[in-house]
């Protein structure tokens, strides 16, 4: 008698070797989804049972079809493609975007302190010489410099000439001879010589007589740091009956 495998004897198969009414049913574990083994415990090894009967399968038969595992093998790869696209375009979307994964803020505060408003003059000024019974005498000043730090917007800005109340005096100064008052002082201005920042409107002048205060310069809309800066003309007349001598006096100015 023939014998199979491990010493067993040969295998005697009916018809396509699976249906065979005379082989009794016993469970073996399938090679393919839908398969179904029948064999005989004392004739038919289960491998040449499965083995002849996947050579001889009818591939119409839907019990043989490896269709099932093939497409759910396909759906699990096309959903971990579809996790990859979905992954690469959100990794390029961030990049693109420039926002990070996870931001959190910082709140910034900080101040500009404003700084104020000031003027500035020569300490002193010489205004020259004439031969005595000259009628007048005419010199400049030097350089007043308004300077606004206030950093405001809008700013206005006005320098003031004072008055000159007590005169310009020689010696003792108690006689008209030896006294040049206000009345007979004038302030001038016709221009600015340098500028900074900017202002709607800035006005050099007018001056005027120091027998009162006078303006000498203003300015208006002006935004953030900004400054003025004029050199403005001294003129002192009636001095054809004035004493010789070194006259001396004070010109104040204030901003505001």
């Amino acid at each position: 008698m023939p014998r199979g495998p491990q010493g067993r004897p040969g295998c005697r198969k009916g018809g396509d070797g699976i249906t065979n009414p005379s082989l009794r049913p016993v469970s073996v574990k399938p090679r393919h989804r839908g398969e179904r083994v029948l064999f005989s415990a004392g004739e038919c090894h289960p491998e040449e049972v499965r083995s002849e009967a996947h050579n001889r399968r009818d591939p119409t038969d839907r019990r043989w079809s490896t269709a099932p595992i093939a497409g759910v093998a396909r759906k699990e790869e096309m959903v971990k493609h579809s996790i990859r696209i979905i992954t690469v375009a959100v990794s390029l979307a961030l990049v693109a975007s420039g926002a990070p994964a996870y931001a959190e803020n910082t709140s910034i505060t900080f101040t500009i302190a404003a700084g104020s408003l000031s003027i500035s003059v020569p300490a002193s000024s010489d205004l020259g010489s004439v031969a005595a019974g000259s009628a007048s005498l005419t010199d400049t000043l030097g350089d007043v410099t308004v300077t606004d730090d206030r950093g405001a917007s809008e700013a206005t800005w006005t320098a003031t000439v004072a008055a000159v109340a007590d005169p310009w005096c020689t010696g003792t100064c108690d006689s008209a001879s030896k006294q040049v008052p206000g009345s007979d002082i004038t302030y001038a201005e016709d221009a600015f010589s340098s500028t900074t920042g900017t202002c709607t409107t800035r006005t050099p002048g007018p001056g005027g007589v120091l027998s009162a205060n006078r303006t000498a310069a203003s300015a208006s809309g002006c935004e953030g740091v900004n400054s003025a800066t004029w050199n403005p003309t001294l003129t002192l007349a009636n001095l054809a009956n004035n004493l010789a001598g070194s006259y001396s006096g004070t010109l104040t100015h204030t901003v505001a």
